[in-house]
């Protein structure tokens, strides 16, 4: 592969006790925290809102939503108390846009701060410590120094990249869990109906039709859930979220990689 040289001078611009990398539902929990218990605390996230796979990867339901406690119990009681959650047996449904504005509050009543819209770009090493980060935004190439980096980014990024082992997939094949679509729907009378799993037992129409996109791509190792789609309830009358299939020995890593290199080519 072709490579420059780059000759970098990156300024530093902040010091913290605590920066936590990733602003998803472990990243939220690190930064409460640290920041509760006294600490100077920087929450940087890649996209504008926080919440990770509860908000941007739309995954409801909060299971055995009775028996949560600390930060967790604090988030479902007070997404309640507003009437943005809703119960369907042991499956726990919320607004998601609701869920963003509430993990923004806490956030600032905890007194964290936040970069939004920024990409953890390097670590910042002196020898095998880890001793800041670089970030990526609409400000340039920044480093943020610390005492503690705390890395919730669900692939591990600061950690792969600062030098830590790492392996991708089970050990006997390489495999890894299931991919799947989560989408959002509405106009849908049948989803406010909902007890437990309370997915008809004929398939719908939703389900052709779900069936047809994932056929017509060429997706050939596919399976739906039961036979069909799980539709999980919203607060909101008349939406749903739908998890779409289980689509089994493939990866989200390789396949994005190809789908690039594929456009730039």
């Amino acid at each position: 592969m072709k490579t420059i040289q780059e000759h970098l001078e990156t300024p530093v611009a902040g010091t913290y006790d605590v920066i936590v990398a990733g602003g998803g539902p472990a990243g939220v929990g690190a930064a409460l925290a640290a920041a509760r218990a006294g600490v100077k605390t920087l929450l940087v996230e890649q996209y504008g809102f926080l919440g990770g796979m509860w908000t941007a990867g739309m995954v409801i339901p909060i299971w055995d939503w009775e028996n949560k406690g600390g930060i967790m119990q604090e988030i479902i009681d007070r997404l309640t108390a507003c009437g943005n959650t809703i119960y369907t047996g042991p499956l726990l449904g919320f607004d998601i846009e609701a869920m963003k504005v509430l993990l923004d509050q806490m956030m600032q009543e905890s007194g964290v701060d936040i970069l939004f819209h920024s990409y953890f770009s390097a670590p910042v090493l002196d020898g095998n410590n880890l001793e800041g980060v670089i970030v990526e935004n609409k400000s340039g190439r920044e480093a943020y120094l610390a005492h503690t980096v705390i890395d919730c980014t669900g692939d591990g990024d600061v950690a792969a990249r600062a030098g830590a082992p790492f392996k991708i997939g089970r050990d006997e094949d390489g495999a890894m869990q299931p991919m799947t679509m989560m989408f959002k729907l509405g106009d849908m009378d049948y989803v406010q109906a909902m007890d437990y799993f309370p997915i008809p037992i004929e398939k719908t129409e939703l389900f052709f039709h779900m069936e047809h996109a994932a056929t017509a791509s060429g997706l050939e190792n596919y399976e739906f859930n039961f036979e069909r789609p799980y539709i999980l309830s919203l607060p909101a009358s008349h939406q749903g979220i739908a998890e779409m299939t289980h689509v089994r020995s493939k990866s989200g890593i390789y396949e994005l990689y190809a789908a690039v290199s594929t456009c730039i080519s």
